[in-house]
């Protein structure tokens, strides 16, 4: 089967060293069913950073970085690292895009794996020197057992945060939209008004769904524009994008010149149907505002996540635009959002986790003990399971854990 990433988003800023799901009480306290400490390489000094959680058709749980030797003898290289549901390691590898050609700092932003358990990590490089253009952007393929197959770089930004797998092809998005066959080669090019893609989600039936700071736009599958809707000037670059069985497109940014989070519904034929606006969680001067998250439940209802330094807010919608409910939390910065089976909600991020349930009654914490800090990171909630990924500090070190946690 194909996987889904709509249930993967980035976790960032945690501290955890035994996370526990607890109920409001804390009567429902459970550690994790086993947790993992590992590194690129622990014959030396290392700075980790996992960026993305990935899951293959066999369970086994792939996270990818950055792994980083600092120093006068810097290196900087792509990392992926493949363990059982178990929490065995079964490979770890670096990749040097550049294969040494330039000084380069290359870091995996997003990953997506095949029907045959083919890896492709997509990312952006930096050229410390030697090169006419700093940055550039790439595609890498991986096979199951971690040997490189090909990597193709492109552009000259720094702008690549999101690959899909869908169709048998590779969908890209970055300064513009790209699809590559498995064996690497360009496909489709789609350039709209030389804007970024920060989200791509191509349907079943291979059209494309786009969304960045200036517009939401299908393309068919030959890169025809079938619809555009332009957004408003004062919204932010991150972007997060949904589309339910009807074809019809959620999308969330941030508002900056009012600081409110708006959420939009557009029909399958390209009309804006309803926008509402979600004031922030809490004010402050310096506050970081994250960005917003959206997901989709059985029911058809959308629930977004706004999130800031000091403070949480989750909305759910019905598919008319009502609202169903609102919940606020003192937590902050939230990098995932999760919806299970039985329409339970999932958020990690800064400082602690949290489970709700379908009418966003709270239902547990994923609570933070002292002894380990955590990072950037990734999270998945598939079948009976939690998996979190995260950057770590540990015993001196700075490297990376892997955990499962019961769902319960």
């Amino acid at each position: 089967m194909e996987m889904n990433k709509k249930s993967l988003a980035s976790l960032a800023l945690v501290s955890l060293a035994s996370l526990s799901l607890s109920g409001c009480g804390g009567d429902n306290a459970a550690s994790p069913v086993w947790e993992t400490f590992f590194s690129a390489d622990e014959t030396e000094d290392r700075i980790d950073w996992i960026n993305s959680l990935s899951q293959d058709s066999y369970g086994d749980l792939i996270s990818s970085g950055q792994t980083i030797v600092p120093g006068a003898n810097r290196e900087a290289n792509a990392y992926v690292a493949k363990h059982d549901s178990a929490g065995n390691l079964l490979w770890k590898n670096q990749y040097d895009i550049n294969d040494g050609t330039f000084d380069t700092d290359d870091s995996i932003k997003d990953s997506v794996v095949d029907n045959d358990g083919n890896i492709y990590v997509a990312g952006n490089l930096y050229q410390r020197e030697g090169a006419p253009y700093p940055y550039t952007e790439f595609l890498l393929k991986i096979n199951q057992y971690g040997e490189q197959q090909w990597v193709q770089t492109f552009s000259e930004e720094n702008k690549t945060w999101d690959v899909e797998f869908s169709n048998g092809l590779v969908y890209v998005g970055g300064d513009m939209t790209r699809v590559f066959d498995t064996e690497g080669t360009l496909q489709l090019e789609i350039n709209l008004e030389n804007e970024a893609v920060w989200d791509v989600e191509p349907d079943a039936l291979g059209n494309i769904y786009t969304s960045g700071h200036a517009f939401v736009a299908k393309h068919d599958s030959a890169g025809s524009l079938l619809w555009k809707v332009a957004n408003p000037d004062n919204v932010g670059h991150w972007t997060d994008m949904v589309i339910n069985r009807f074809d019809e497109v959620y999308v969330a940014h941030h508002s900056y010149d009012d600081d409110r989070y708006r959420l939009v519904k557009i029909s399958a034929d390209g009309n804006l149907e309803w926008e509402r606006f979600i004031s922030e969680p809490s004010s402050s001067a310096g506050t970081f505002d994250a960005k917003p998250l959206i997901s989709l439940d059985s029911d058809g209802n959308v629930v977004i996540v706004a999130s800031n330094d000091y403070g949480r807010k989750l909305v759910k919608y019905s598919e008319s635009g009502s609202v169903t409910w609102s919940k606020s939390t003192s937590g902050g910065v939230v990098r995932t959002l999760a919806i299970d089976s039985s329409n339970d909600i999932y958020i990690f991020g800064d400082g602690t986790g949290e489970k709700f349930d379908n009418n966003g009654s709270s239902i547990g914490t994923l609570s933070i003990s002292s002894g380990t800090t955590t990072t950037t990171g990734d999270a998945i909630v598939s079948g009976d399971g939690i998996f979190v990924a995260t950057s770590a500090q540990h015993n001196g070190s700075f490297t990376a854990y892997l955990a499962k946690f019961n769902n319960q």
